[in-house]
C-alpha cells in the first residue's frame, strides 16, 4: 500500500475526466469493492487513497467503484455473452452516463477459466473533424497519449490490438474481450 505511482493509471484518469457525466444510482458496498491487496482493483484504491492528484469525494469513490467493479460473466464468454454481463450488471448498479460528446471508452476481459469480467482499459473518446480522438493513461510510467482514429471500429480494434501486445509481453494470450462505449458494445 502507498505505492510512489509516477502518476495515475487509465481507468482513474479517464473517470477522473468523466465523472460529472456518470452516474451509479445504486452504489456496490464498500466491503464488495475488488480493492484488497489481491484484487482486481487494488491499485486503484491505493491511488484514491494515496496518490496527491486523486482528491475525490466520497460519492465518487462509490461511483467509481461501482463502474469498475468485474461483473459476473458466464466462464469463457464470448464478445455477447460479455455484453449481457455488463449491461445487467450495470443495470442492478443503476450505472448510466449523461449525454455529451465525450464518452467513456472500455475493454472488457475475462481471463481464461474465470467467472467474472472486468475493465481491463478505460480512455476518453471525443469527436474530433471526421473522427474522433482517443486520449488516454496506458500506464503510470507512460505519459498520457491522444490518438486520431477514422472511425469507431478502429477505436475498438485499437483497444484490443493493445491488450494483445501487452499481454504477449508476457508469452500470454488475453481471453474474450469486449470493447464499449460508455453502456454501448462496439463492434
Amino acid at each position: 500500500a502507498g505505492r510512489d505511482y509516477a502518476d495515475i493509471l487509465c481507468r482513474l484518469a479517464a473517470f477522473q475526466l468523466l465523472q460529472d457525466g456518470i452516474r451509479a444510482n445504486n452504489p456496490v458496498p464498500r466491503n464488495e469493492w475488488a480493492s484488497a491487496e489481491d484484487q482486481w482493483l487494488a491499485s486503484d484504491a491505493d491511488a484514491i487513497a494515496h496518490h496527491p492528484l486523486v482528491d475525490f469525494p466520497d460519492e465518487a469513490v462509490q461511483t467509481y467503484f461501482t463502474l469498475f467493479q468485474p461483473v459476473p460473466a458466464p466462464v469463457d464468454s464470448d464478445a455477447a455473452a460479455l455484453a449481457q454481463a455488463v449491461a445487467s450488471a450495470w443495470q442492478a448498479r443503476g450505472v448510466s452516463f449523461a449525454p455529451g460528446e465525450a464518452s467513456l471508452i472500455t475493454i472488457w476481459l475475462q481471463d481464461e477459466g474465470q467467472s467474472t469480467a472486468a475493465v481491463a482499459h478505460a480512455a476518453v473518446l471525443v469527436p474530433w473533424g471526421d473522427g474522433c480522438l482517443l486520449v488516454e493513461k496506458t500506464n503510470p510510467q507512460k505519459p498520457y497519449q491522444a490518438t486520431r482514429f477514422a472511425s469507431l471500429q478502429q477505436v475498438s480494434q485499437y483497444m484490443r490490438d493493445a491488450l494483445e501486445l501487452d499481454y504477449a509481453r508476457y508469452g500470454l494470450t488475453p481471453g474474450p474481450t469486449l470493447v464499449m462505449q460508455n453502456d454501448q458494445p462496439l463492434p
